[in-house]
């Protein structure tokens, strides 16, 4: 999952919330929803040439979804892999420049006005 570019230079800190319910994906920044998607089941595509790094089997997984490698935050990760300006890449390029704070995964979706109510105020 990949978001699409979100340039914040106000130096200033940023709450950033992702949620995931049974293939719905929701994303929020500093507690406003902005942007929501469905995980499709059945391949993962990872690449802009729309090749496929893996077919997923006919079942379904038992967390309801299916991660093709390691959670990353602020990292992108060592090996070919699509940037958030739809561009291969083959190395890390676009790398946090900051620091991240109170990282919380939970068993459940969180819901909209739980989500606000963990983003500071502004």
């Amino acid at each position: 999952m990949q978001s699409r570019p979100r340039f914040l230079g106000d130096k200033q800190s940023h709450h950033y919330a992702a949620t995931y319910d049974d293939g719905d994906v929701v994303l929020y920044v500093d507690g406003a929803r902005v942007g929501e998607g469905r995980i499709r089941q059945g391949s993962v595509h990872l690449f802009s040439d729309r090749s496929l790094i893996e077919h997923l089997g006919a079942g379904r997984p038992l967390t309801g979804i299916t991660l093709a490698g390691d959670l990353r935050v602020g990292e992108d990760p060592g090996t070919r892999f699509i940037t958030f300006r739809d561009e291969a890449a083959n190395a890390p390029t676009e790398q946090l420049v900051g620091t991240a704070d109170d990282l919380l995964v939970a068993r459940r979706a969180l819901s909209q006005a739980e989500v606000e109510r963990l983003a500071p105020a502004r």
